[in-house]
């Protein structure tokens, strides 16, 4: 009876502990999300300035990685054919 006592005890602490690990879980994860939407904003106004700049820049939006990779247009290739034949 006496084991049953002192293992409803243990219990009963250990109820407790894990109780205070998930409150401050909760805690944390809060503090994390905050963090994550203030971050967020950031970010969003990074990208707002970088799209206003290109508004000023070219007078539209460039999408730098489709440049990367499409290589030069057909008026570039026109240009340097017509450059090449007049030298």
């Amino acid at each position: 009876m006496l084991q049953l006592i002192e293992r409803q005890r243990e219990l009963d602490i250990e109820v407790e502990d894990l109780k205070n690990k998930a409150s401050l879980a909760k805690i944390n994860q809060a503090k994390v999300m905050k963090e994550n939407r203030v971050k967020d904003k950031i970010v969003e106004e990074k990208k707002r300035e970088y799209e206003e700049r290109q508004m000023l820049r070219f007078g539209n939006l460039v999408d730098l990685d489709s440049l990367e990779v499409s290589g030069p247009s057909q008026v570039v290739l026109d240009l340097q054919r017509r450059f090449t034949k007049t030298e």
